[in-house]
């Protein structure tokens, strides 16, 4: 399978340069990895994914663990901004699809 991605930062993708918000189709694979990574966003027709982690971005570490503790997100084992960026959007992404549902 492929998903849609968006690119929070420039990074090589099958050996080629890509610019921040550049929307790929990539496999499974590739778009889990740079997605944990904080690398990428998943592209919804919105955009909304990929604006909240631009925005995550300009935080810090210590308001990044404000936040999540303040929406008592569960940051595990992340300690790198790009995998605390990771955990909100995905905890994000869940109280979405719980809301959905």
């Amino acid at each position: 399978m492929a998903k849609t991605i968006i690119l929070l930062r420039a990074v090589m993708i099958a050996g080629e340069g890509s610019e921040i918000d550049a929307v790929h189709v990539v496999d499974d694979d590739t778009a889990d990895t740079l997605i944990r990574h904080g690398l990428a966003a998943v592209h919804d027709r919105d955009d909304q994914t990929a604006e909240a982690a631009r925005e995550l971005e300009k935080m810090t570490v210590t308001e990044l663990k404000a936040l999540a503790e303040a929406k008592a997100i569960d940051l595990a084992s992340a300690s790198k901004k790009a995998e605390i960026i990771a955990v909100i959007i995905e905890a994000a992404r869940a109280a979405f699809a719980d809301q959905a549902t």
